[in-house]
This record gives structure tokens, sequence and C-alpha cells, in this order.
């Protein structure tokens, strides 16, 4: 999960990175990627590697034109814009939700007047923790849902199932099947229905089906050995 920062620290603390530290020290961030832009960041990057993060800091040039470039051009490919501070708003926000990105930003200042604008609202370190929790957790329910799918779980259950038939023995019980509402069951039916009526009456299966009488085997044949040839 890729989070984005695109401001420099300052001595008073005013970006508030200290949140930051602190959920760094609480909760393991290995399901996380950090790729920051601005100066003095440097003990917050190292909490965060220590607290399993992948980070990628990039800091600031001379040449503030090609820093913000830079920016910009990395803004499309976090998932998340972080900005922590409590001095009124973020122009990185504007920026991030520009390019389509969701936020986790504090709600104050100019954020509350962007519709939509953010996606989730972070005050304390709590509130961060909490967050980041939630995105992590959600990550692993999708990983989860296909990682017992590997061929040896696959071969073992097979193996169980049939030594279950062999030994005359109660089957092993299979996984459920996810809940679905009345309402998408009728829908998944009727799209169903429709892309069968669609494909039936398709000129290519019309063709095909055509192509098959045995007036016209003859032909479906070399317009296969031409295929071939292809």
């Amino acid at each position: 999960i890729v989070i984005g920062i695109t401001s420099r620290v300052y001595p008073d603390g005013r970006k508030r990175e200290v949140l930051l530290q602190d959920v760094a020290q609480r909760m393991d961030l290995s399901a996380f990627e950090f790729r920051i832009f601005g100066l003095g960041w440097e003990p917050t990057v190292e909490r965060l590697k220590a607290a399993g993060a992948a980070v990628q800091y990039f800091g600031e040039s001379d040449d503030y034109r090609n820093d913000y470039q830079a920016i910009q051009a990395a803004l499309p490919l976090f998932d998340y814009y972080l900005y922590l501070g409590l001095d009124e708003g973020s122009l990185g926000t504007l920026d991030a939700l520009a390019a389509g990105v969701p936020t986790i930003i504090t709600p104050q200042g100019f954020h509350l007047d962007l519709p939509g604008g953010i996606t989730h609202g972070v005050v304390t370190a709590d509130d961060l923790q909490r967050v980041l929790g939630d995105l992590a957790a959600a990550k692993r329910t999708l990983s989860l849902a296909v990682e017992s799918l590997t061929w040896k779980t696959y071969a073992a259950k097979h193996a169980a199932l049939w030594q279950s038939l062999v030994n005359n023995s109660p089957r092993p019980a299979l996984p459920q099947p996810a809940e679905t509402s009345t309402e998408t069951m009728a829908a998944l039916e009727a799209a169903r229905n429709r892309i069968m009526v669609t494909n039936a009456l398709s000129p290519r299966r019309i063709l095909a089906t055509i192509s098959r009488l045995p007036a016209f085997r003859g032909i479906r044949r070399a317009i296969d050995k031409q295929r071939l040839k292809q």
C-alpha cells in the first residue's frame, strides 16, 4: 500500500510528523511503502523502516521546478496521500485530488471545503493507527481469499476426499460459498441470460454453426489450414 507524502518538515513540528513516528512504534507497517518528498524526514524514515515499512525518500534539490515535476509524476502512483499538519491545509492535497488519489488528511482548514476530498480524516496518532490498520487488514483479507489455492492444497483435498470414499468415512467439510443477496443473484442471472442471447445471435456464432454443417466442412478445414499457416 503506497502512502505518499509531499511536504517538508520544520523545526517547530508543524507537520506533526511525530504522529507517524508514534504509530511506527506501535504497529507493524510491513504492508506499506512510504514515498516521501521533502526535507527533514530522516528520523521518521528510520522509524518507518524499523517498523517494517519500505521507504523511498527523495528529499529536495536546488531546482524546485524539477522537484515539483517529480512529485506530479509520482502522485498517480500513490494509493493514498498523507498529510498530518493542522496549519489550515496542504497544497499537496490539491495535487493529490487532481491526480485522483484518495487522502488520509486532517479535517481542518480548506480541506473541509473540498467535497469528498477527505477519504480518511485523522487528528490523533490513534486515528492514524486505526486507518492504517484498517487498510492493512482489508488488503490481507483479499490475500487470504486465495492464500490456500495452491496445487499442494488442491491435491491434499482431493486425496482426503478419495480416502473418505475408500474408507466409507464422512467426507471432509467443503468451504461454504460467500453469501449473496437475492437481489444480486437475480441481477447476475439476468446478466447471464443477456450474454447467452447476445452470443447465440452474434454473426461469429452463427457462422461457426453453419460451418459445422456437412456441406461446409471442406470449406471450414481449408480455412483452419490457412489459419495454421499464418
